[in-house]
């Protein structure tokens, strides 16, 4: 098998990569334009059906929606280096 079919094989939707986040997983998120913003922005639409999750995250280039105190039961943010998103002691 090439790599393209092998490609065209594990290529999901954004809507069915958040999907496989369970309760309690963690999550590395590339870094910078490695972001996954699609990915990211259909996790936080989860935040009732999830607990526990930790999205583990370099440099974010997007305000998103996990960064909110009120869905830190849910999805926390662990920053490993702040941007300007997260200097307002959400990313920890």
């Amino acid at each position: 098998m090439n790599f393209e079919e092998l490609y065209k094989r594990k290529l999901v939707s954004a809507v069915e990569a958040a999907t496989k986040v369970e309760s309690n997983d963690n999550i590395v998120v590339g870094l910078g334009c490695g972001e996954t913003p699609a990915v990211l922005e259909e996790l936080a639409k989860r935040q009732d059906e999830l607990q526990g999750v930790v999205v583990h995250q370099m440099l974010p280039l997007y305000n998103y929606r996990y960064f909110q105190e009120s869905m830190e039961s849910a999805i926390r943010h662990n920053a490993w280096f702040i941007s300007g998103y997260t200097t307002c002691g959400r990313g920890r």
